[in-house]
């Protein structure tokens, strides 16, 4: 029997165990079941990484990432099929071909947004061991590291072993966008596209319109700019992705998520600032300049916001409306909501302001961090029952990990923001990089800026269908940057 057809049959007997171990363990509710399934999909893993067939099964991931859905299996948890599965199964190729190659290893290891990256899952373990809720924090960091090794390891070996490249990337993205994108037309267009109905548009792909766009608003600046990153590929590839971008703008438009049209907007700004030749000092001037302004007339601002009257809550909101209900802060019950779960998050930041409460927790913990006055008619009372799209989120990332990882934790997440910026600006100004690969940073480091953007207003880093897609893009970052590191080193 040749090494492949034994590799084969070892995958596959393992595939049927983990099937048989998940079939048992749903049925008589044992969680050492799962562990056993879980076991089966490391060694799947670890046969994948020998096997070499790691980009086949990144492949399949990016097919089925966005086309996945969640299925029940004990005591209320779900897992989504498959693609939590193949992030396991990839996490772990990734890992091994860390631990065996040496080259590869040292290779990433020495480029500072993987260090910073390093830091910021170290902090989701050492936060888990002083957490309030310990097993749920070291799963929920799990979750977290799966997707991060996943999306930025996995994808800087493919792409430095030349197992894939961007492009092919994102052609096979365009496959499950586009059926993506088709679907939810036809599955919302019978509510009239009203935004009321919005939280259905995707199911069951999407659990709600808010994580769809924030999700498909990342590939809206990357198919916009293939035309100019690969200028000789044919008429057809080229108003395909044209085609691409403007309908997922279109959904981004009709799913009603504030959040998302103002990520693409600043996204919009910043390429501006781009093109008028800005830098990352620039950057951070403009940034700063605008904390203290907005320190100094807060309370202009404060009257200016609770002035405004426009609602998105209106099932007939006009697009004009529910952009301007953004800053209405006196009526608007979302954004009244948002502010309750910011203050919570605060409160509890201010009880453990390290370490923080642990991952996972905030939903748990908040409860009792919220005031009578500020409660809102969809405020939550009680974590396992809540009407679906108000759970227990903390409605931003930055809270989110303020609260559950305390100012370590918030720190080490700002410099993977940080880290991820200063990265793109140090491929773009060296003379080293040609313009193909500056298009692609320009196109990833857009994509990235709406994510950390909409990450204001939302937190979405705990689902694979944007956690894996934002990890990827950083990915990409940390491949240019490896490079620009041998052109360097080479000259």
């Amino acid at each position: 029997m040749s090494v492949i057809k034994l590799y084969k049959t070892q995958i596959g007997a393992s595939l049927v165990f983990f099937i048989l171990f998940m079939y048992l363990a749903i049925r008589y509710n044992s969680d050492q079941l799962i562990l056993l399934a879980g076991t089966s999909l490391l060694l799947i893993g670890a046969l994948v990484y020998f096997s070499k067939w790691t980009a086949w099964f990144y492949q399949v991931l990016l097919v089925t990432l966005f086309l996945s859905v969640e299925i029940p299996i004990l005591s209320g948890s779900r897992v989504s099929l498959p693609d939590e599965i193949l992030i396991i199964i990839l996490s772990t190729a990734g890992l091994l071909c860390l631990l065996l190659k040496e080259s590869i290893y040292k290779t990433i290891i020495r480029i500072d947004l993987i260090i910073i990256i390093l830091v910021h899952a170290g902090m989701f373990l050492i936060s888990s061991f002083f957490s309030t809720m310990q097993l749920i924090s070291f799963k929920f960091s799990l979750i977290n590291i799966l997707y991060m090794s996943c999306g930025v390891f996995t994808t800087t070996i493919l792409l430095l072993q030349r197992q894939i490249t961007f492009k092919k990337i994102i052609h096979i993205f365009s496959i499950p966008l586009a059926i993506l994108c088709v679907y939810t037309i036809i599955n919302f267009a019978p509510h009239g596209f009203s935004s009321q109905a919005s939280i259905m548009m995707a199911q069951p792909f999407f659990k709600d319109h808010t994580l769809l766009s924030a999700s498909i608003s990342m590939f809206i600046p990357i198919y916009l700019f293939y035309p100019w990153i690969y200028p000789k590929s044919g008429t057809l590839l080229k108003t395909a992705a044209i085609s691409l971008a403007f309908l997922l703008l279109f959904i981004v438009v009709i799913s009603s998520s504030r959040a998302a049209w103002l990520s693409l907007i600043i996204g919009f700004i910043f390429y501006l600032f781009i093109l008028m030749k800005g830098s990352f000092i620039r950057l951070i001037q403009i940034f700063s300049l605008a904390i203290v302004v907005s320190f100094i007339y807060s309370g202009e601002i404060l009257n200016k916001l609770n002035s405004n009257y426009n609602s998105s809550g209106s099932e007939h909101a006009s697009i004009e409306e529910q952009v301007l209900s953004a800053s209405n802060i006196h009526s608007d019950v979302s954004n009244l909501e948002r502010l309750n779960r910011w203050k919570c998050a605060i409160r509890m930041a201010q009880d453990k302001p390290i370490i923080g409460f642990g991952p996972g927790t905030y939903q748990f913990q908040y409860l009792d961090y919220q005031l009578e006055q500020d409660k809102t008619s969809i405020s939550v009372n009680n974590p396992f029952n809540s009407k679906q799209g108000y759970g227990g989120s903390a409605h931003s990332e930055y809270f989110l990990v303020l609260s559950e990882m305390g100012i370590l934790g918030f720190i080490s997440w700002v410099m993977v923001l940080f880290y991820t910026i200063y990265s793109y600006f140090r491929i773009r100004n060296n003379r080293w990089i040609d313009r193909q690969n500056i298009l692609i940073a320009d196109a990833v480091t857009i994509a990235l800026i709406t994510f950390f953007t909409h990450s204001l207003f939302n937190n979405f880093l705990n689902s694979a269908k944007t956690s894996i897609p934002f990890w990827i893009l950083i990915g990409f970052l940390v491949f240019q940057t490896t490079q620009l590191k041998k052109h360097e080193e080479s000259n």
